[in-house]
This record gives C-alpha cells, structure tokens and sequence, in this order.
C-alpha cells in the first residue's frame, strides 16, 4: 500500500514489496535502525511494518533505502527497552541483531506490537489466517483509522475478510 510509505521518499521507494494475501498489523516509525552481525550498519529513518507473514523494516538513508526481512522462525527474541525520550525494539535472530528505534510510535501501539511479535514468533513461519476474522477486520480499521491504508484498501481487505465470515 502506498499511503504505508507515504513519509519517505516517493522517487525511491517500491511500493510492491507486500505480496498479495500479505496482511499488515502494525507500522511502527522511529529514527534509526542498527544491525549487528549482518554486515550493515545504522542507518537513519526506519519504518518498521509488522505483517502476518514477516517483518519488514525499511531503512532510508542518504543513498536511498534498504529493505531488511525478517521471517519469523529466524527471531529469537524480542526486547523492548523503553526511556524517557526514546524507545527501542530489539529483534534477535538467528543472523544478527536488530536495533530499530520506534520513538515516533504511540506507546500502546509499541506495546501490542512486542506483544503480538512475542506470540507470532513462538508460531514460527506459519501464516495466521486462521485467527479469527473479526480479531483480523479490527486491526484493519485501526490501520485504516491511523491513516495507514486508504479507504479504497481498507475496503477490498475488509470485503475478503467478510467472506471468512
């Protein structure tokens, strides 16, 4: 969805990076991304989206961007470290280490996100279409409310998830 960028950089973002059936849960926004272990280094203005099939964290800097997937069978723990001005989520995998700052997020957002990756990781690489639609059509409405998606977006979703029904 192309509104889910819509703060970087329109001339050097894909907006095709979601696959088709792939649903969005959280987009969380901060400063910086650090990664430890996977050859890359910090970089500025990550946009991290939480799907149902991965975590997406897009990375811009000043040569444009990077794309970091990180499926879930490959997470090995999940950390929130919390200050006063900042707040930082720590994805450790397999690989390396993610230190993404998320201070530009709504703190109850940050919460149900550490939350929802805690529980998404102990599935591992499973899909979670089988969670309860109504459960899947809430979330929309809150990415759609938070002007994440557009009303045109939120309405196929919304649709194919009424056929679940």
């Amino acid at each position: 969805p192309k509104t889910l960028f819509k703060t970087l950089d329109i001339d050097t973002v894909p907006f095709d990076l979601l696959d088709e059936n792939e649903q969005p849960h959280y987009f969380l926004q901060g400063s910086s991304v650090d990664v430890m272990g996977g050859g890359a280094g910090s970089e500025s203005g990550a946009f991290t989206l939480i799907t149902n099939q991965r975590v997406l964290i897009i990375a811009h800097h000043l040569r444009g961007f990077d794309e970091h997937t990180i499926p879930y069978n490959s997470i090995t723990a999940v950390n929130l470290n919390s200050g006063v001005f900042k707040k930082r989520l720590t994805l450790q995998t397999h690989g390396g280490t993610y230190h993404i700052s998320v201070s530009n997020s709504d703190d109850e957002e940050v919460q149900d996100a550490v939350k929802w990756l805690r529980k998404r990781r102990r599935q591992g690489d499973q899909d979670d279409s089988s969670e309860d639609p109504l459960d899947r059509l809430e979330r929309l409405r809150y990415l759609y409310d938070n002007g994440a998606i557009t009303e045109d977006e939120f309405e196929e979703k919304k649709a194919s998830l009424l056929n679940e029904i």
